[in-house]
């Protein structure tokens, strides 16, 4: 499958790599891992509880896959 979209600036602390095996989410990363960025680990459970709560309500059409992951803040809430 391959998805194009509309290029956007992203802040790249809130870009999110998730691994997705046999129906559960299994791991997830920062996308740049290479870089260190203190909100994320201010904000590690937030965006944790976040991710996990995307992946038990949205419907994955796949039994494994790689996500890449976004997240946008407004007012100090992910959405």
């Amino acid at each position: 499958c391959i998805v194009i979209r509309e290029f956007s600036l992203c802040k790249a602390e809130w870009e999110f790599r998730a691994f997705y095996c046999k129906g559960k989410l299994t791991a997830l990363s920062q996308y740049c891992y290479r870089q260190y960025f203190e909100e994320v680990v201010r904000k590690r459970e937030e965006v944790e509880r976040i991710i996990k709560d995307f992946f038990e309500k949205v419907e994955i059409p796949y039994e494994s896959c790689v996500c890449d992951l976004y997240l946008t803040w407004n007012n100090d809430k992910a959405k």
